[in-house]
């Protein structure tokens, strides 16, 4: 499943070694989805999450829908984290345009001009890198003061909030919806998806375009903004979240995943979905995305194997996935 941007990352603590269950880079498909060996004490982890304490072991205990037991990992508060995303992605923004966007406007234009021609994806961003490196200082001084200007008190908080979000709706609404096809199971929509957990409230899929191991949590109701999201939604998507950290750290031994939700700012699809990266490395040293390997009929069972065994952990903690029926062929007219 695609999804372009990276966001905010939250903090994440876990007592796991750093490097334990990476998976080992090569140059080479062949080793890409080599299974790392599982972990042996995972049982006597000690979490030590900076969540409120009350809040999180409400949902580790399992008291809401679903119903999975405590977890490892702690569970995040996406509404709160995602406002903090909010909040770095509207300072981010005013610092580009103040610092970034004059030079490299300039840039972009003298590039174009000196080769005679339009300029490559690659060339256009290679020259925002330098812009962006030989403004870094600059630039983190500018994103310092418009950080501070719209989190200096609750007050302006909940304003950059409510603007962030009634600028990025209608946009938002327009993107391309990846996720619903797969959602209702239409004909062929998961053929090139790995669909890791599904209940009836969500559904748990690879990201198939990052470079590393990584799962989206996505709900089957249509929401594309946290703050849009019917009542217990996040809570219910934030434990699934939780446990497909788990899977991923009984099955590989690394620490708890990031997790998290895009910024408005940041989104490139709609519908709303939680991100789950484990620490475990990229797949291969030049960064192919788990797509060129469901693309290709023999690199594919072997990525279907290393994720086989997180569905394995997801199915013994969540129980078995309740699969939405595949939905029949659109009805062609005679």
């Amino acid at each position: 499943m695609r999804n372009n941007s990276i966001g905010n990352r939250p903090p994440v603590a876990t007592t796991q070694p750093a490097d334990a269950g990476k998976v080992a880079t090569v140059d080479t498909k062949a080793s890409a989805a080599a299974s790392p060996a599982p972990a042996s004490t995972l049982a006597d982890q000690v979490d030590k999450g900076a969540h409120n304490a009350a809040h999180d072991m409400r949902y580790r205990a399992g008291v809401n829908a679903i119903s999975g037991g405590p977890t490892t990992t702690a569970v995040p508060q996406l509404l709160a984290d995602w406002k903090v995303a909010v909040h770095e992605a509207a300072a981010e923004q005013r610092a580009d345009a103040e610092i970034i966007d004059p030079m490299l406007t300039s840039a972009l234009a003298q590039a174009a001009q000196a080769k005679g021609d339009k300029l490559t994806r690659r060339e256009r961003n290679g020259i925002e890198e330098t812009v962006r490196a030989n403004l870094e200082t600059q630039y983190k001084s500018a994103f310092k003061a418009h950080h501070h200007d719209v989190t200096k008190s609750p007050s302006t908080k909940a304003q950059t909030e409510r603007d962030v979000v009634l600028a990025e709706r209608p946009r938002v609404a327009q993107l391309k919806d990846p996720f619903t096809p797969v959602i209702h199971n239409l004909p062929n929509a998961r053929d090139n998806e790995i669909v890791l957990w599904e209940s009836k409230n969500f559904v748990v899929v690879v990201d198939t375009w990052a470079d590393a191991p990584k799962a989206l949590v996505v709900p089957k109701v249509p929401v594309n903004l946290p703050v849009d999201a019917p009542a217990g939604l996040l809570d219910e998507a934030a434990f699934v979240a939780a446990h497909v950290s788990d899977a991923f750290m009984r099955a590989t031994g690394c620490n708890a995943s990031s997790i998290w939700i895009n910024a408005p700012q940041n989104l490139t699809v709609a519908q709303l979905h939680v991100h789950v990266l484990p620490d475990v490395g990229n797949y291969t040293q030049d960064g192919a995305p788990a797509k060129a390997f469901i693309e290709d009929a023999q690199m594919r069972p072997q990525l279907e194997a290393w994720f086989d065994q997180i569905k394995s952990q997801l199915q013994h903690k969540l129980g078995p996935s309740t699969t939405t029926p595949p939905a029949p062929p659109a009805a062609v007219a005679t």
